[in-house]
């Protein structure tokens, strides 16, 4: 098969044809073990000598002037005759990640220097290694909302012939992998299409206190795969230093073989609130997604304890977990006492790039191995089967941890004295940018990564949900402001109190209702807290309402965990070039307008909602780069059309055979919704 695969990509390269769609599907359907040899195939097919001809020097050595930051709306490449021409057979000669040239809209790029830091994985970017870029952002259509093709232009080398711009698009055929994706509701609104993640419409986080399966935030790294749960194995890697003897997992055996444990916990990306960063002082950002405000979401998990399915396998949890053992032929340079929390927990996924290289993530093997960790191998979700966009059959749960430690599509287990070496969601000062530093890996400023950590534990976090953002009220009963939000802190850490202020932060009181159904251990508050409040207006406010003045508001709110940390007012000390940790004051907009009929509401986001728009805003009320459906309504052919029109909506028919989820959100089964306390959870 590998041979097969491998001269018909030469044949295709040989003709000008390259197709990676269906060899996308065929990459997670085949046996893992094949897998990555497929995807060397695949990510290093063009760049094959065998139908290579010798490289020619880059004609343009300087890459141009330092990223300007000035214009982050740039959608065409700049006119530049100073620069040589290149035939299509020319962009073909560098088709490798030693010299790896590409072109869009005319313009030629050698970005050798960036693939190994490309957020989006370097396998990925070599697909369009000696090819049309435009084909690939035509499906990855985020690239298209500006600012990377003004940090593009850094890499610019020189003009294609005119009479090649049809033969380049032309030559590579890009099938859709995400055809396949399941339907979504649209009040989970996509700040990325393909793939598909999905922020909650904000003012319904707290109409439940378990977020609905339906709505809850969907973050995907590829397309989503269609497991079949009787095929699906769970493998645990041979670990001797541990004691582990690997072995593999049924799904039913992970239903039989351990009993089945209850958590409610936070799942909330990295990345939330990202595009506060995107503009601020100027400053792009290139993460992806550019998350607005509401990727977090809350939900009762239910599965096989991590630690049980270890100890099955045959280690110590206990004895590791209490100290009392530690890893035997193993050091670590930094000395023994740092050994045991040097290790972690790798996991693997059934979910792959088109290239075929599956999602990994890894956590501190203590927090696995924690008695109190609530670590799962998960296989419910609020009660029911995992959906498919969260991860059916199978993913991990990780408490407190953020979402990218905890992969969905859970294939394999492995423990190493190491941490996953991955690019995204790692933590970094303010000095480090990504134009001039992170556009090189490792970065220049800190090669050993000493002050560039992934994010684990999430910082502490509350959102106020109600009123909506620049929303409209009416005069208001009692002359009072509802307010309702949410409330988190990562690591197990429980909220102390919630301050709100309806004055944009001159004035505060707490709020007068902290509302958490469930109980969990001291330091296991994995679930987040829901505050509700009404804020009496002021004197000199009411007289302003009385004399038929419009009432402008500034609404915050600030949680209090229980170790006392606090969130920031501004983000600019805190402001990171991978946009994650993001936990500054969010500010609500709102107007109080006597003329509006008494008690009544504009919810900006429920129009923009329903009218097939994206709903929520950034930190500010409004975007300081314009939004444009995440780069959509810039794309060709998409006639600036809502979001419906770009996914499949969930209906009664086409929701029948997807697990965990239905075609409209049965809001009672989530209110009704309970949780055993921890002291009841099986041990």
């Amino acid at each position: 098969i590998l041979e097969c695969l491998f001269w018909l990509r030469v044949a295709a390269m040989r003709i000008g044809q390259k197709s990676w769609g269906a060899l996308s599907h065929a990459a997670q359907r085949v046996n893992r073990r094949h897998a990555a040899a497929i995807a060397g195939v695949i990510g290093a097919g063009a760049a094959a000598p065998v139908f290579c001809r010798e490289q020619k020097p880059a004609a343009i050595q300087d890459k141009g002037s330092s990223f300007k930051v000035e214009d982050l709306q740039k959608f065409a490449p700049d006119s530049r005759p100073d620069l040589p021409t290149f035939s299509f057979s020319d962009l073909q000669d560098h088709a490798s990640s030693e010299s790896c040239w590409v072109t869009f809209r005319g313009a030629v790029y050698d970005v050798t220097d960036f693939v190994t830091a490309h957020p989006g994985e370097s396998s990925r970017l070599l697909m369009a290694a000696g090819a049309d870029l435009e084909t690939f952002w035509n499906v990855y259509r985020l690239h298209y909302r500006g600012h990377i093709l003004s940090f593009l232009e850094k890499y610019r080398i020189g003009n294609l012939k005119a009479e090649d711009l049809q033969v380049a698009r032309g030559a590579v055929t890009f099938g859709d992998a995400f055809e396949d994706d399941p339907p979504r509701h649209p009040d989970c609104q996509p700040a990325t299409m393909k793939p598909f993640c999905g922020e909650t419409r904000l003012d319904l986080l707290t109409d439940s206190y378990f977020t609905p399966n339906e709505i809850f935030y969907k973050r995907n790294h590829h397309s989503v795969p269609r497991i079949d749960p009787e095929d699906y194995e769970l493998v645990v890697e041979d670990c001797p230093e541990l004691g582990i003897k690997g072995r593999s997992f049924t799904l039913e055996e992970l239903k039989t073989l351990f009993p089945k444990v209850e958590t409610v916990s936070v799942m909330q990306c990295a990345g939330n609130r990202g595009e506060d960063y995107h503009g601020l002082d100027g400053k792009p950002m290139f993460n992806s997604p550019h998350w607005n405000v509401a990727a977090i979401s809350n939900a009762k998990y239910g599965g096989a304890r991590m630690r049980d399915v270890l100890k099955y396998c045959g280690m110590d949890v206990d004895g590791h977990a209490l100290g009392h053992k530690s890893a035997v032929g193993t050091k670590n340079p930094l000395g023994e006492q740092y050994a045991q929390q040097d290790w972690h927990c790798h996991f693997e996924s059934y979910d792959a790039c088109e290239p075929g290289d599956p999602y990994c993530g890894s956590t501190f093997l203590d927090k696995v191995i924690d008695p109190f960790g609530d670590a799962l191998v998960c296989y419910e979700m609020n009660g029911r089967e995992l959906p498919r966009d969260h991860g059916y059959p199978v993913r991990a749960v990780i408490p407190g941890h953020a979402g990218a430690r905890q992969p969905k599509f859970l294939h394999k287990i492995d423990l190493r004295p190491y941490a996953h070496p991955t690019l995204q969601c790692r933590g970094m000062p303010p000095n480090i940018d990504f134009e001039n530093d992170l556009a090189h890996w490792p970065p220049k400023k800190d090669p050993t990564l000493r002050t560039i950590q992934t994010v684990q534990e999430m910082p502490v976090q509350s959102i106020v949900c109600w009123p909506p953002q620049n929303g409209t009220m009416g005069k208001q009963q009692n002359d009072e402001i509802e307010i309702r939000g949410v409330a988190w802190s990562g690591g197990g850490s429980g909220i102390y109190r919630v301050d709100l202020s309806i004055d944009g932060g001159k004035s505060w009181e707490a709020a007068d209702q902290l509302h958490k159904p469930v109980v969990q251990h001291r330091r296991s508050q994995f679930g987040w807290t829901q505050f509700f409040h009404k804020y009496k207006l002021t004197d000199e406010m009411k007289a302003k309402i009385s004399k038929g003045e419009k009432l402008k508001l500034e609404v915050i709110s600030k949680a209090v965990d229980a170790q006392f940390n606090v969130q920031p007012d501004d983000p600019r000390p805190h402001w990171n070039s991978r946009g994650v940790a993001v936990n500054h004051w969010y500010r609500v907009k709102v107007d109080v307008d006597p003329k509006y009929p008494a008690g009544m509401t504009h919810n900006p986001a429920l129009v923009k909602s329903s009218s097939g728009q994206f709903g929520n805003t950034p930190y500010t009320g409004s975007h300081s780069v314009p939004w444009n459906e995440a780069g959509w309504n810039m794309a060709p052919k998409s006639g600036g059309e809502g979001h419906k029109n770009w996914y499949k909506i969930a209906t009664k028919e086409n929701v029948k055979n997807e697990p965990g989820i239905q075609a409209d959100v049965d809001w009672e089964y989530y209110r009704k919704l309970e949780c055993k306390p921890y002291w009841e959870q099986p041990r």
